[in-house]
């Protein structure tokens, strides 16, 4: 809600495919705030990494690399 407020319209989440419920409960929260503000959660918005820190940097270095914008 705050980004919204902000102006951003684009918003995208870096989540674990570790099957962890606090995880999913965080990916559950980002799709339903994303709906109720009316925003459209495109695949090249979600990012899945490791669930380790270490894990997690390399993988999104990786998809930030691979991105147009």
């Amino acid at each position: 809600a705050h980004l919204h407020a902000m102006g951003h319209r684009d918003v995208g989440i870096v989540r674990s495919d570790v099957s962890v419920r606090n995880f999913e409960l965080r990916d559950a929260a980002f799709h339903e705030a994303a709906g109720k503000l009316g925003l459209k959660v495109e695949e090249r918005d979600i990012f899945t990494v490791d669930s380790t820190f270490a894990g997690a940097y390399h993988n999104m270095k990786g998809h930030l690399r691979a991105r147009k914008r």
